[in-house]
């Protein structure tokens, strides 16, 4: 069907039929478009399942994604208005000497379906290409891979653009020197603003391979323990920021210079742009602060991804951090978005080191020096283990009686470990002594409440006489 069609409006342009006359080469154009125009008709209902999934395209999120997903919906009754307005057009055009137009609205409609057929083809080699590259080297490879695919999508739609301009400055019948120049300034439009999706495709990539090293969220293990995941170096954390910003500032730039080829002035929109963002400063001053107050934070080296850190009334890991806020993971499970106004003070629990103190109830009248030796012990044993020594810096030791109650001494113990996995060590710490103070024989205290009585014997005589008898009770 698209060969015919490339036949007939080849054969109806420029056939045999341009040494005829006007009306007889009217005729045949008019019955070349007929035709074209039921070939169309029976290619989009013939078709359409194919021609939906060229235009739906992969699957994704986005505003793009969704407008192209209905218009793949509605794609028969779009085709066939199409197909209506382009007969209108031409009889218009034949009437009143508008024909290029309906050449130049053909044609477009030619080059988008060729764009969407090579756009396929391409996904198709992207998606073999990421399979390979996954079971192969990983996420290195993909993520160039992905960038290779992005870059050669905006060579085609660079090729498409430029098409196009070239049709519709053709159908528009300028001049020669007025068309040459609008060519010249479409490419070197169309040429800037690609070279700077290429620079920023360059710049994500890097980004992206530095944040792949980055650690990612802690979730529960196999036995049910949570998994301790190290933190991000400060380059690692405030990668995010600066890919917004490099975007930002190379979209702007390359907009303005396209805007310049083309011949636009470019002077009033920035200032009008200034004017604008002095007005949202002002409109939106929470949101100003949240973004001067991230950028405080990052300059600080407050905190980075993958450290756990008290805000207030929570307690959690910094998962991600964005230009206006932050997302911290509960150990629960429960993600928080904190906006960096609202954090204030910021305390950081996995920097350097973390001593933990804890305190137990032993049994009163146990021996406190040997509970000291044995608390030794314990840790001088725990540096022998690879895996704990790893995490300690100072080992366990008693650190001395907290308090004497009724029926326990209160001793306090301490350790200095790495502040990944503290909790951990302690735990460690915990069963050790359980094991082996129950070796040597100190006990733990207990809740038991015990009563002593004195037998009747030993009890002097007399004692009970020797109370001094009860008041006279007096009843109102």
């Amino acid at each position: 069907m698209v060969l015919a069609i490339i036949l007939i409006v080849g054969f109806s342009r420029y056939g045999a039929i341009t040494g005829l006359a006007g009306e007889a080469r009217d005729a045949i154009g008019l019955l070349a478009a007929l035709a074209t125009g039921a070939l169309y008709v029976w290619a989009a209902i013939r078709a359409r399942t194919a021609v939906e999934r060229l235009i739906r395209g992969r699957p994704g999120d986005g505003v793009v994604a969704a407008l192209r997903a209905a218009l793949a919906r509605a794609w028969v009754p779009a085709a066939l208005v199409v197909v209506i307005a382009l007969e209108i057009l031409f009889v218009f055009g034949l009437s009143l000497g508008l024909l290029a137009y309906f050449h130049a609205v053909n044609a477009s409609l030619g080059v988008l379906l060729v764009l969407l057929v090579l756009e396929r083809l391409l996904a198709r080699a992207w998606s073999g290409d990421t399979a390979d590259a996954a079971g192969k080297s990983g996420a290195a490879e993909h993520a160039v891979t992905r960038s290779f695919h992005r870059v050669m999508r905006a060579v085609l739609l660079l090729i498409a653009v430029v098409a196009f301009a070239r049709i519709w400055v053709d159908a528009l019948a300028l001049g020669i020197a007025a068309s040459d120049h609008a060519r010249r300034a479409i490419d070197r439009a169309a040429a800037m603003l690609f070279v700077a999706y290429a620079v920023w495709e360059a710049g994500r990539l890097a980004i992206e391979r530095h944040l792949q090293q980055a650690p990612g969220v802690a979730m529960p293990g196999a036995d049910g323990e949570e998994e301790a995941v190290p933190a991000a170096t400060r380059l690692q954390t405030i990668l995010p920021f600066l890919r917004v910003a490099f975007g930002i500032a190379l979209g702007i730039v390359a907009m303005l210079v396209a805007l310049s080829s083309l011949g636009i002035d470019t002077a009033p929109l920035i200032a009008g742009a200034g004017v604008f963002g002095l007005a949202i400063s002002f409109g939106s001053q929470s949101l100003v602060r949240d973004v001067i107050s991230g950028l405080f934070f990052m300059w600080d080296d407050a905190f980075r991804v993958g450290e756990y850190i008290e805000t207030g009334r929570l307690k959690e890991t910094v998962e991600r951090i964005g230009l206006r806020s932050v997302k911290v993971r509960h150990h629960n499970g429960p993600l928080h978005t904190i906006p960096y106004g609202q954090l204030g003070a910021v305390t950081n629990l996995s920097r350097d080191f973390a001593t933990i103190k804890f305190n137990l109830r032993l049994e009163r009248g146990c021996d406190i020096e040997t509970v000291r030796k044995t608390a030794k012990q314990i840790g001088l044993a725990m540096q022998q283990d690879p895996e704990i020594a790893a995490e300690v810096i100072l080992p366990l030791k008693m650190q001395g009686i907290v308090d004497v109650a009724d029926n326990a001494v209160v001793v306090r113990f301490k350790f200095t470990a790495r502040p990944v996995k503290p909790s951990w060590v302690q735990r460690e710490s915990l069963k050790r002594i359980y094991t082996v103070f129950a070796e040597k024989g100190i006990a733990f205290a207990s809740g038991t409440l015990t009563l002593q009585t004195v037998p009747p014997h030993e009890a002097a005589p007399g004692a009970i006489a020797a109370l001094p008898p009860a008041p006279p009770s007096r009843v109102a």
